[in-house]
């Protein structure tokens, strides 16, 4: 299974590095370039967090459903 907060925190890793890239670099063309892709690893750090949110979510509520069926049996 695949740890998303994992992969979120090491896309927040890259998106620093490509900050601090293009803070070093002399070339404005570059430092725009590192800047984007430095937006587009936050996003995608931020959509693998939505994904851990929604399969917890989901993961309760199927607990929580399964408790209740089982409940549901014991007072039968």
């Amino acid at each position: 299974m695949v740890d998303h907060l994992v992969r979120a925190g090491a896309m927040r890793d890259r998106a620093k590095r490509c900050e601090a890239f293009a803070s070093q670099t002399k070339s404005e063309k570059f430092a725009d370039c590192y800047r984007l892709l430095s937006q587009n690893y936050n996003i995608l750090a931020t959509v693998e967090e939505e994904r851990f949110a929604r399969e917890m979510e989901r993961a309760r509520a199927a607990s929580a459903n399964h408790m209740a069926r089982a409940a549901g049996s014991i007072l039968r």
